[in-house]
């Protein structure tokens, strides 16, 4: 759940940072429009009337408002096109030169620009003024374009650059984050199997040490004729008898503390791996409580018992999750079981368990399966 939030804050993070630069570059292009215009300005300044210069820079916002609002390569050919000819029509067009070579430059074919440059053949067309600033402009505009243009690549480059790096960032995170799960996960392993190496070796050399001394000291108390051996040899034997407690217990602590549940639970779906298509989910902490592990284990192994003992079905679905209040074990087959016989020695078995932890458990039988359904509090007085 923690993943997911992250990611859907990253997605929206990323989706504003991307509107924000597509206003920056919607905006670049009005900027662009607008340097355009302004290179304009003087070859229609130099004109000697005054109503022709108006309609030009009227034709001219039409024109490059056209191009801003379209993204079609065709569209924006015809106008280029239409535009240069227009030159030839109305001479004066001719101050627009350096939108004609924007437009040509947007469309990368530079070379619809001299579609423009015919009124310069024109013996009665504009003046040497009229038509040398509009070509200035129009190198000027190549120039600033280009300019731009390489900026604007250079930025996109490095845009895509960061968010590659930031993928690469979040990607190597969540295989770190795994990797040290990983690690900690084969850490705790090897620690459950080292608790359980030494719990056989304690069981195996001092337990049978110390039963052997237990027998030598009973047989050496039923020999013995000497009345002042009698009460030592019989406090040697309660001390016996009290470290092979000790010993016992500990033996027992270990091994419970080291008892993996998921394992044991692998290890009594063996027997069902022949016969039935079995499902396995488990989702809970290893630092479980003992009690609770040896409840839910017990009713597993009592569960397969009667799958396997009564069960007329060929699936299986085991689920254990933890809950943030509570343990769940979920045990189902799809066996036709008929009605629940409440007076069997296996679910009074079930019933103590999981009353031993608190713990409700439930049984249902229908047509369509058996299941065991069982919830233990978390944090309760076990």
């Amino acid at each position: 759940m923690l993943k997911l939030k992250s990611d859907i804050y990253m997605e929206k993070k990323n989706a504003r940072i991307v509107a924000f630069l597509l206003k920056g570059l919607s905006m670049d292009r009005l900027y662009d429009k607008l340097v355009v215009l302004l290179l304009c300005i003087p070859g229609v300044a130099v004109s000697d009337e005054s109503i022709k210069p108006v309609v030009v820079m009227l034709i001219l916002l039409v024109v490059l408002s056209v191009v801003e609002m379209t993204s079609n390569a065709m569209i924006l050919g015809t106008i280029t096109v239409l535009f240069g000819l227009s030159f030839g029509v109305l001479p004066e067009l001719f101050a627009g030169l350096p939108a004609l070579m924007y437009c040509a430059l947007k469309l990368e074919k530079w070379y619809l620009v001299f579609l423009g440059t015919a009124v310069i053949i024109q013996p009665d067309g504009l003046s040497s003024l009229e038509i040398f600033l509009p070509i200035t402009a129009a190198a000027v505009e190549c120039i600033f374009y280009m300019r731009v243009n390489k900026l604007e690549k250079s930025g996109k480059t490095l845009v895509f650059t960061r968010d590659r790096a930031k993928e690469t960032s979040i990607r190597l995170s969540r295989k770190n984050a795994d990797l040290i799960q990983m690690q900690d996960t084969e850490v705790y392993m090897a620690t459950l199997k080292e608790r359980n190496r030494i719990a056989r070796e304690i069981h195996d050399n001092v337990g049978h040490m110390l039963t052997r001394s237990l027998l030598q000291a009973g047989a050496i108390n039923v020999i013995n004729k000497d009345e002042t051996l009698k009460e030592p040899l019989a406090e040697l034997k309660d001390t016996l008898d009290e470290a092979m407690r000790n010993v016992r217990r500990s033996v027992h602590d270990i091994y419970d503390d080291s008892m993996d549940l998921e394992s044991v639970i692998q290890e009594s779906i063996q027997s069902l791996d022949k016969d039935y298509d079995v499902e396995f989910d488990f989702d809970a902490r290893a630092d479980m409580p003992t009690k609770v592990k040896l409840c839910i284990a017990g009713i597993v192994k009592e569960s397969i018992s009667n799958i396997v003992r009564h069960s007329n079905g060929d699936r299986v679905r085991i689920t254990v999750r933890e809950h943030p209040g509570l343990y769940q074990l979920i045990v189902e087959d799809n066996g036709n079981s008929g009605e629940i016989q409440n007076t069997g020695i296996g679910l009074e078995n079930m019933r103590q368990r999981a009353a031993s932890v608190n713990g409700r458990i439930s049984f249902e039988a229908s047509e369509k399966g058996f299941k065991v359904f069982l919830s233990i509090p978390i944090g309760g007085k076990i």
